[in-house]
């Protein structure tokens, strides 16, 4: 069984951006601390 880890991606500074480019934004910023 593989193993399960819980990660918290700091959203903090998408909130700052308008709301259309907020997902896009967000998007971004996940797969870069994925990396």
């Amino acid at each position: 069984m593989p193993e399960e880890r819980i990660y918290v991606i700091p959203l903090r500074d998408v909130r700052r951006t308008t709301r259309r480019s907020r997902a896009e934004r967000a998007v971004k910023i996940v797969r870069e601390f994925l990396r």
